[in-house]
């Protein structure tokens, strides 16, 4: 299998970290690396799921928000229009899709959603001061959604490096977790009949392997089971 994953654009070190993920978790999957210098179709539908990851901030012009630029940080709009295609094209083939972090925002925003385009504006505390950059903070899960079936708790602790969150949901989505402030910490189909499987999420389960809690394997493992799946059953209608 392969899995596609969004080139992050700020150095290796930070793609390093999925990439390594999935090598320990999955190590039977190739990691393919998209980025805006590639063709999306003749790359991505050559894979079997879409890995979209952190990074910069969605240019807020694209959720109605330009007066919010002076307080964004790293937008790349060539990003932002590669992801919105892939994402496109990902849904039309009916693959996988697992995003973390700005990749949890971006879809959000691909489906008309909506952002918070900075967390302090609003006398909220950021998601990514403190703790040398391993800040945690409690995570609620929300009953009856796909997220909360496939971790198998109510409630966790995640790690958190973030200043920006999803504010409205795009259409057909609905939120999976929450942080203790309110701020939304996952996203999945209200509906998944018919569609691909998708998770959406705030924190970075690439980055916690070693912790003590189960998140970062549970979801991975989810991913890819997905994708095998997928598999399993374009064979059977080819």
């Amino acid at each position: 299998m392969i899995l596609a994953i969004t080139d992050i654009m700020r150095g290796h070190d930070a793609l390093e970290n999925y990439l390594e993920w999935v090598r320990r978790g999955a190590p039977g999957v190739e990691s393919r690396i998209l980025s805006v210098a590639t063709s999306p179709r003749e790359y991505l539908l050559a894979c079997d799921g879409l890995l979209l990851t952190g990074g910069g901030d969605v240019h807020p012009k694209f959720y109605g928000r330009e007066d919010a630029l002076p307080v964004v940080k790293e937008v790349r709009v060539e990003r932002d229009e590669f992801e919105f295609l892939l994402i496109r094209e990902a849904l039309v083939a009916q693959m996988p899709i697992l995003g973390i972090c700005r990749g949890c925002q971006v879809f959000n925003v691909a489906l008309g959603g909506s952002l918070v385009p900075d967390l302090l504006s609003l006398g909220i505390n950021s998601h990514r001061n403190g703790a040398g950059g391993k800040q945690t903070h409690p995570l609620q899960l929300v009953p009856g959604t796909g997220l909360h079936s496939l971790l198998g708790s109510d409630n966790g602790v995640v790690n958190t490096s973030h200043h920006q969150s999803v504010e409205r949901p795009g259409k057909g989505l609905r939120v999976t977790a929450s942080a203790p402030d309110g701020v939304i910490e996952g996203l999945e189909w209200e509906d998944p009949v018919g569609k691909p499987w998708i998770q959406m999420i705030q924190w970075h389960p690439e980055r916690a392997w070693g912790e003590s809690h189960s998140f970062s394997r549970e979801i991975l493992k989810a991913f890819i089971g997905a994708m095998e799946d997928r598999g399993v059953n374009e064979g059977k209608r080819n």
